[in-house]
């Protein structure tokens, strides 16, 4: 529509409406990011320290490419939905937190070959928790409407 046409109060509304749907469907792609992470998160730590030779390897270049595309993903975005930065910020703050802990745990505290049940236990479960913030991003962008 073109605002010289002029609008009548109902087409007015359906605009309003179409507008709206499209900001609130741009959150499908950041959620769509932070279940791809938080799966990948809980992949990545327990890789990281608990396999051995090249898996590490592969795992780090995999980590690294992936924060290029979230880096370049975020740096392309137009639309900016005011539910989904409010979820971004604290889901930021919770996942750089658990990852920083899981990172001192597996690199300063855990010994470098742990055993089955012991610290390998820890490990992944710290994944898991490190993970949790994204998918609850996710499953809170991908599921309201």
């Amino acid at each position: 529509m073109n605002a010289d046409e002029g609008f009548t109060p109902q087409q007015a509304l359906r605009e309003v409406g179409r507008v709206d749907g499209r900001v609130r469907d741009s959150s499908r792609g950041p959620g769509w990011m932070y279940l791809v992470t938080g799966v990948a998160t809980m992949i990545y730590w327990p890789v990281m320290f608990l396999a051995n030779g090249a898996a590490s390897v592969v795992a780090a270049f995999a980590w690294i490419a992936l924060t290029i595309a979230i880096c370049s993903y975020w740096w392309r975005r137009k639309v900016y939905e005011q539910r989904l930065m409010r979820i971004r910020s604290r889901m930021t703050i919770a996942y750089v937190s658990a990852s920083s802990v899981t990172f001192a745990v597996g690199a300063f505290v855990a010994p470098r070959h742990p055993t089955p049940t012991g610290w390998a236990v820890a490990i992944i479960a710290l994944a898991v928790i490190s993970g949790t913030p994204l998918l609850y991003a996710a499953w809170r962008l991908l599921t309201r409407r």
